[in-house]
């Protein structure tokens, strides 16, 4: 029924935007920090779940150290977004707060803008920075869960990155 209800037919105007985003890495803790700070974490009688996370965490980057690892400073993320006529797709791999979204459908330059979460790899919850000040499980994962912690400021790096990429396809269409 629904398909015999459609009245108009038109062509699709369907696009690929593609393009690299970076997105920045708070500064690893030098070897001193991480011994300093994982001393800290041992000396206390009960660790908390999040504890565990930095603690182990801790590790990883004081093992990487002694390795002389070389550290990242970035994420890079090749994005790629499909567009059908007015309507613009665009994927993230991580669990988006819904602000995030909001606020780059606000500034598209394309009629309708979708997001879709843990699209193309999974990595975690990706917070605004007003939510960052109140706390929370979802936060405690975006900034003990990995070595590599994005920068406070992601929520609006990564909206810039997507809108650079909208508007470079629209301006060489």
């Amino acid at each position: 029924r629904a398909f015999r209800s459609i009245k108009d037919f038109s062509e699709v105007d369907f696009g690929i935007i593609k393009g690299a985003i970076k997105l920045p890495y708070k500064p690893i803790p030098t070897l001193e920090e991480a011994t300093a700070k994982l001393a800290k974490l041992d000396a206390q009688e009960q660790l908390i779940e999040v504890d565990f996370r930095e603690h182990a965490v801790l590790q990883e980057t004081i093992k990487m150290h002694k390795e002389n690892a070389k550290f990242d400073d970035h994420m890079h993320i090749d994005q790629v977004m499909f567009k059908f006529n007015s309507t613009v797709f665009v994927p993230f791999p991580f669990e988006l707060f819904s602000e995030i979204a909001l606020r780059l459908r606000t500034y598209s330059p394309f009629q309708n803008t979708l997001c879709t979460c843990n699209t193309n790899g999974s990595h975690f919850y990706l917070p605004t920075q007003t939510e960052m000040a109140r706390g929370g499980y979802e936060i405690e994962i975006f900034l003990y869960a990995t070595l590599y912690k994005l920068q406070n400021n992601t929520d609006d790096t990564i909206i810039k990155e997507n809108l650079r990429l909208m508007r470079e396809y629209l301006a060489n269409k």
